[in-house]
């Protein structure tokens, strides 16, 4: 399977002549401190959008990330502050809840036969509904430093959200494009009977792939709320849409079989810059939300696109 393809070719051409064209019409485009927060700004969606494709590429998707996004943040910041846990025990908590959540996202899929959709849709309210319960629908404030250290700490001057997301990518990519597992994920995808009977666990790779988002689900919601230094249930209320928007922008499939991480970041990336360009240059909020659902409805018609060259 190769690392680079076609499709992250075009998405780094269109990447350069955005920047281009912004670093022309805002001097302070081009500024360190600018790409980092940049960075900052779409680390979070993007090491959801590592995972989502795992899930796409093994011909699923998942509607529920940012619910359990939410439910981790509350769940690690309320461990912390009123259970007394340790930081590193919380987070781990935290992130066990995001794969169970996403195991039994798979687990109903395969058992019950229902399309993900359809259960990831239903899972995203149960999942916001069980945050707001056990949150009462407040915020969780007063986190302590060495939590907050998660979301604003530096290293060599980059923020730990932006590290974590860049070694996410660099693990997820590798294993998902060079290793039995990746291939494995695309075989399913690609054809899922066929690689039933070539002897692949099909069922189970199926459950790991939404296991695994879930798990990453969390890690970004725990990253959010030491970011934003509070946990609020309705934190993560429609990141899915960035997430695939990201996914397909980098050359996947709701198809199944096809994409690869490195096009994902570049597609996160590419929707990070025009965020941030759009803010740069004075938009009105109301038409930078414009922008962004034509970025999602541009990436739905080039996926069908694709899928009409290739057959």
């Amino acid at each position: 399977m190769r690392l680079v393809k076609t499709d992250e070719a075009g998405i780094a051409l269109a990447l350069g002549v955005l920047g281009s064209l912004l670093a022309l019409a805002s001097p302070e485009f081009l500024t360190a401190d600018n790409l980092l927060t940049v960075a900052r700004q779409f680390s979070v969606y993007g090491i959801i959008a590592v995972g989502m494709t795992w899930v796409i590429v093994a011909g699923e998707i998942d509607l529920s990330v940012g619910s359990v996004l939410a439910l981790a943040g509350c769940l690690a910041a309320r461990l912390v502050t009123v259970e007394g846990w340790p930081v590193a025990a919380a987070v781990a908590a935290a992130v066990a809840a995001g794969a169970v959540a996403g195991a039994a996202n798979g687990w109903l899929t395969v058992r019950l036969g229902i399309p993900s959709f359809i259960i990831t849709l239903g899972m995203m309210s149960v999942i916001r509904g069980i945050t707001y319960v056990a949150t009462q629908g407040m915020p969780i404030n007063s986190l302590p430093d060495a939590f907050l250290f998660l979301g604003s700490g530096r290293v060599a001057g980059i923020t730990i959200p932006v590290l974590v997301m860049g070694a996410v990518a660099v693990v997820g990519g590798v294993a998902l494009a060079a290793t039995p597992l990746g291939r494995a994920v695309y075989a399913t995808g690609g054809n899922r009977e066929a690689a039933r009977l070539a002897g692949l666990p099909t069922d189970g790779l199926r459950v790991l792939v939404f296991a695994l988002l879930g798990a990453l689900a969390a890690v970004a919601g725990v990253l959010n709320a030491a970011w934003v230094t509070v946990a609020q249930p309705v934190a993560g209320a429609g990141y899915e849409l960035d997430v695939i928007a990201a996914v397909i922008i980098g050359g996947a499939s709701f198809a199944g079989g096809r994409g690869t991480v490195l096009g994902t970041m570049l597609g996160a990336t590419l929707m990070g810059v025009m965020r941030n360009g759009l803010i740069l240059l004075g938009v009105n909020v109301y038409w930078q939300q414009v922008a962004i659902g034509g970025i999602i409805v541009a990436a739905v018609m080039l996926d069908r696109l694709r899928r009409g060259e290739s057959r």
